[in-house]
């Protein structure tokens, strides 16, 4: 604990000093973890009093902490060659819990990690948008893709040693479409399934779907049918027994305690290969200071995400090691077609004209560069050359010109008016202290346009923009899929009930890629949709931010598969801390 504060005093200049309390109950939380000391519960019961007393510690330290005082340090060797890659355990920081305990099928953050340690897909896509088997061996498609059949990995377990067959494969279409108490993302209505033998599966569709190898065969996690075949689809939202909640991957989750902690431990008999690490633990940090400062001081080994102010600030220490990778993350200004002035294009263009994309990633420093078209590069129809290069322009005088235009005259303070109407717009955002905001106020401002900035909670912002859609522009971001048909995208611009964008040439288009297995006919549907989303400015399209991972404490993740694509997906199996 105490080496824990010399860490902090180091870095104290960089953080507010709120940050000390949540890394004390951290430290308390990471010491129930490891086993011995006290009790989550009481660990949070007693933080605030601990962290005053660190932190009066800490004041009177010297500077110089160095990476031998950090909490967590590398295990110790097991042997010469693969076996001194294994032991240790890995703490990664997460900001909320899960939803509910059972997170098998839950849409959240948490329940997403914990899937990707504690079962394995059919497949994974790389970042050549190729598919990589898992615990299928391969698939064969008919000529009139709607037939695929599915062969199966012999010797894949669950984590209770149940073989995994065709069985299961089959029970999970059964089953899941009976479970009424969650949201659930896929629709199977078009689906059919057969068991050929114990390790082939056919899957046929009614209709074309060319999304499916790149959804239903590397999203879907079947279940073990010995277990939930007893079990009412009524009652799986208060499933919480542990034996219960198994599945097929690197990692089996041993330990919850709500609101602290989630520890996995290893799959001995995990198909790929014996996994490297002892453990893995997800640490619940909620504050985003805390959560980065836990990094920083290697209270936490593993920084996964949007990690681009830490990479920035310890990029060129050697202690630190980032992986870059090119993202999917799309940064948009979103915009409600249904307002007043969001629906008419013009509007649309001087919003899209004042967003100084690049003053708004210097200040945000968070390593992205300009888009220059509605895909990222890492969509195989990404294509810069078929969209509108006028949608990324920023310029206040073509603003000025269109607002002209358009019969919006300047006030005698500068904010144009039309009809006794002044020019007034709003972003909202759940970012407290936005960066962004002054530099935007201040570019509206020059253009005549009296712009407000409105945070509000990231519950309140969901509401508003996907439920009620009562926002004029909220600041967020999107990210397309990787395949032959980007699945966010058709979400976000065909007929939404999110952002209210209606254009029937890119819904057809949509249709046109999703009802072919032609790559030449998917191209010419993608091309055509990224010039129409960029002419239309159906969002205001900014920037492409890199994912980043960060480690520390001889942390290796060079061979688990670390990628910017979506869906993401880490073999767990193949991290290990280097001796």
């Amino acid at each position: 604990m105490f080496k824990m504060f010399k860490m902090l005093k180091m870095l104290k200049k960089r953080r507010a000093a709120r940050v000390l309390a949540a890394l004390a109950a951290l430290a308390l939380m990471l010491s129930a973890c490891g086993g011995g000391g006290a009790s989550t519960t009481e660990a949070a019961s007693t933080a605030g009093a601990d962290a005053t007393t660190a932190e009066a510690a800490a004041a009177t330290e010297a500077d110089a902490a160095g990476a031998a005082d950090a909490t967590t340090a590398a295990p110790a060797a097991d042997g010469g060659g693969d076996e001194a890659k294994y032991g240790g355990t890995l703490y990664f920081g997460y900001p909320y819990d899960l939803s509910r305990p059972n997170y098998i099928i839950t849409d959240d953050g948490p329940g997403n990690f914990v899937r990707d340690l504690a079962w394995d897909p059919m497949f994974v896509v790389n970042e050549k948008a190729e598919l990589v088997p898992r615990i299928a061996e391969s698939y064969d498609m008919s000529d009139d893709g709607l037939t695929y059949t599915v062969h199966l990995r012999d010797g894949v377990k669950w984590q209770d040693g149940a073989p995994l067959t065709a069985d299961d494969v089959l029970f999970y279409f059964d089953y899941y479409p009976r479970i009424e108490s969650v949201d659930k993302a896929y629709d199977y209505s078009n689906l059919t399934v057969e068991k050929v033998d114990e390790l082939t599966v056919r899957f046929r569709l009614a209709e074309m779907d060319a999304t499916f190898a790149y959804t239903t065969l590397t999203l879907v996690i079947f279940l073990p049918s010995h277990i939930w075949k007893d079990i009412d689809p009524a009652s799986w939202d208060q499933i919480a027994d542990l034996s219960r909640l198994i599945g097929n991957g690197p990692f089996v989750l041993a330990e919850r305690e709500e609101g602290g902690y989630l520890r996995l431990d290893r799959f001995e008999d995990f198909w790929e290969h014996r996994p490297y690490l002892d453990s893995v633990v997800l640490q619940i940090i909620p504050d985003n200071d805390a959560r980065a400062m836990a990094f920083e001081s290697k209270q936490v080994q593993l920084a996964m995400g949007n990690y681009q102010t830490t990479y920035m600030l310890l990029k060129d220490n050697p202690e630190y090691s980032f992986l870059l990778k090119p993202s999917a993350n799309l940064g948009i200004f979103e915009v409600n077609h249904n307002d007043p002035l969001m629906s008419q294009l013009p509007m649309r263009k001087v919003v899209s004209y004042l967003i100084d994309r690049e003053s708004l990633i210097m200040a945000q420093k968070n390593g992205a560069t300009v888009l220059d078209s509605a895909f990222t590069p890492v969509d195989q129809y990404y294509n810069p050359a078929v969209a509108d290069p006028e949608a990324f322009e920023f310029s206040v005088d073509k603003a000025a010109a269109i607002l002209d235009a358009e019969g919006w005259a300047p006030g005698a303070d500068g904010i144009r008016e039309k009809d006794g109407q002044r020019l007034q717009m709003e972003i909202m955002t759940s970012v407290t202290n936005d960066p962004n905001a002054v530099i935007l106020q201040d570019t509206f401002k020059k253009a005549g346009i009296e712009l407000t900035y409105r945070p509000v909670d990231s519950a309140v912002y969901s509401d508003l923009v996907y439920t009620t859609q009562e926002y004029q522009i909220a600041g967020t971001g999107s990210g397309p899929s990787v395949g032959p048909i980007s699945a966010n995208y058709e979400l976000v611009f065909t007929p939404s009930p999110y952002y209210n964008y209606d254009n029937p040439v890119v819904t057809q288009a949509f249709a046109d890629a999703k009802n072919s297995v032609d790559p030449a006919v998917q191209k010419q549907a993608f091309e055509l949709i990224q010039k129409t989303i960029t002419e239309d400015r159906a969002q205001i399209l900014t920037w492409n931010t890199p994912r980043i991972w960060g480690t520390n404490s001889g942390l290796n993740v060079d061979d688990a598969g670390f990628s910017g694509i979506y869906p993401p997906w880490v073999d767990f199996s193949m991290v290990y801390f280097e001796k």
